[in-house]
């Protein structure tokens, strides 16, 4: 009979001291394999920092879905800041949707980001926010840095100027510096542009020669210094510049073996200043950017700067990787992705990706897609300034 004071611990009915064992080690088992899932699972919340704007935006997407309308905003100003680039880009193209200062203010701050994919969207919508803004915010981007943000500033501007063409001629001394661009498309871009704004003809028609081209540009640039002296003078507009980007982001952790069989790790880079390329041999865009990379390594691989190359879906192996490199003049170490690197930064499944990370580890800058020598350098000796 029970009486209620029984101080023997009670045993689970028809256990045995054997079963009893069993069920200890099984219990062990399942907390063990618990902990190593969290444990993966917080090592990949802290190295797996980045997200790819497609994966990003469906994710975001999602998440406004399931918020009610009057926190919506509130969750866009908090993703606006998230660690991962894909969230603050998603964030960023959400936004167009509240037109106030204090959102203005955030889409413009975003133009600071270190991810181009962010600070060319937050070029596109600040227009939508407030055009005045959004017009001085294309000033500044047609001066950068970075190729593609000068693009997709002219193109923004072009938009503009149909609806607006008086005040899109204010940018007249900014199209005119674009004619010398190094990026090929722009100078021809902006002429067209330019024979818009002021109906006159000379433009790049598709196909013609180098001196063609230098002739319209020529020609553009006469009239201007004609033109100029008696040009509306705005000091606000004529004294902005260039807005480097300031955000930082850690860089995760990766290891990988190089195609020497030599390992290469972030703990390793600490002190440099690496740039880090995600590229494959059989990849156009990836191939377009090896000469620009070669002379990039060449001019800064004796001050403190690293590069290193990280091939996807590459056939032939590391013997086969190597070879290609060797052949192209591609000097700097090369390895083959893995998955857990690809996931670390960003689930990179296109190529090309770049990324310049500093000597504490932090994520400069971060490029999606192709670009020139010259966007490269320009971003590197800011970095090497301090800037």
């Amino acid at each position: 009979m029970d009486t209620g004071n029984d101080s023997t611990p009670h045993k689970p009915a028809g256990m045995t001291k054997k079963s009893r064992l069993g069920f200890g080690i099984t219990v062990a088992i399942v907390i063990v394999g618990a902990l190593l899932i969290r444990g993966r699972q917080m090592m990949s919340q802290r190295n797996n920092i980045q997200t790819g704007v497609e994966e990003g935006t469906v994710k975001l997407s999602h998440q406004l879905d399931n918020t009610p309308k009057a926190e919506k905003l509130k969750l866009l100003l908090e993703a606006v800041n998230d660690p991962s680039p894909g969230i603050r880009f998603a964030a960023v193209d959400s936004l167009a949707e509240f037109k106030n200062t204090a959102v203005a203010d955030v889409v413009e701050n975003a133009f600071k980001d270190s991810a181009s994919t962010v600070r060319t969207r937050a070029v596109e919508t600040l227009f939508t926010i407030d055009p005045e803004r959004g017009f001085r915010l294309c000033i500044a981007a047609m001066q950068d840095e970075d190729t593609w943000v000068r693009q997709a500033a002219v193109m923004q501007l072009i938009v503009y100027g149909r609806k607006h063409m008086t005040e899109a001629k204010r940018a007249t001394f900014q199209l005119i510096a674009l004619l010398d661009d190094p990026e090929p498309t722009l100078p021809s871009i902006t002429a067209g542009f330019l024979h818009k704004l002021y109906d006159k003809p000379w433009v790049m028609r598709k196909g013609v020669g180098g001196e063609e081209r230098k002739k319209v540009i020529q020609t553009w640039k006469e009239w201007w210094d004609k033109e100029k002296i008696s040009f509306p003078v705005d000091a606000l507009i004529a004294s902005i510049r260039n807005i480097n980007p300031t955000r930082t982001d850690p860089a995760p952790e990766y290891r990988l073996k190089d195609v020497d069989g030599n390992y290469i790790s972030s703990g390793d880079q600490k002190g440099k200043l690496t740039f880090v390329n995600f590229w494959g041999t059989w990849c156009p865009p990836c191939q377009a950017e090896v000469p620009y990379l070669a002379r990039i390594y060449l001019e800064n691989r004796d001050k403190g700067f690293d590069m290193i190359g990280i091939a996807l879906s590459e056939k032939n192996g590391p013997a086969g990787l190597k070879k290609w490199c060797l052949d192209h003049g591609m000097l700097y170490r090369q390895a083959e992705a893995t998955d857990a690197v690809t996931d670390a930064f960003g689930h990179i499944d296109e190529v090309p990706v770049s990324l310049l990370i500093d000597g504490e580890g932090r994520i400069r800058r971060h490029w999606e897609g192709e670009r020139d020598y010259e966007t490269f350098h320009r971003a590197i000796a800011e970095v090497q300034k301090g800037n």
